[in-house]
């Protein structure tokens, strides 16, 4: 179940100019209840601070359902999401994306665990959150957040959400050996 815009890298393409603060909204966007996966292809258009990907969240940093986000020109991608009282992070550190395409797939499943993978590369993993994950009906962003995180410079496609974990073959397939794969 899910949100789906546009399609794939070279072809219905959402170009993000952060200077004109461009992103897509979807008001009340029901929660996933700590259960979901996001899978999206980008390419940045240069070095950028901190922007975010997809968003979710009714207050940073604790009441967050999602956020998926670079954390600068270092190029540290990452997964955060939080219990309403405290907040975990997974990091795939030292990631320079370039101006190439790349596919981030983020999730949490019933470990209460973030997770995140850079295109095929490995899974990295942040702590087990204590309660029960944050979800609640607020707006999605993507290509920017509500506050504290800037605004994407760059593109992105095939933004997918599912109310569950993707096995580690199904992100595999979603890869597709750099040619993705498209619903």
């Amino acid at each position: 179940s899910g949100f789906t815009a546009p399609d794939e890298p070279g072809t219905n393409v959402a170009t993000f100019v952060a200077a004109s603060s461009q992103n897509f909204t979807r008001a009340s966007f029901a929660g996933l209840s700590g259960i979901y996966t996001w899978s999206f292809w980008f390419k940045r258009a240069s070095s950028v601070d901190t922007v975010a990907y997809v968003a979710k969240w009714g207050g940073f940093p604790n009441s967050v359902e999602y956020l998926i986000y670079n954390t600068g020109a270092g190029g540290n991608l990452q997964h955060h999401t939080s219990d309403g009282s405290a907040s975990k992070t997974a990091t795939a550190s030292g990631y320079d994306a370039g101006l190439t395409w790349h596919l981030i797939t983020a999730w949490m499943d019933s470990d209460k665990i973030p997770h995140i993978q850079i295109d095929d590369g490995a899974v990295n993993d942040g702590t087990a959150l204590a309660g029960t994950p944050y979800s609640a009906s607020q707006t999605l962003y993507i290509g920017s957040g509500p506050s504290v995180v800037g605004y994407h410079n760059g593109n992105g496609s095939g933004y997918n959400v599912w109310s569950r974990a993707l096995t580690s073959g199904e992100r595999t397939d979603l890869y597709a050996s750099g040619d993705g794969l498209f619903y």
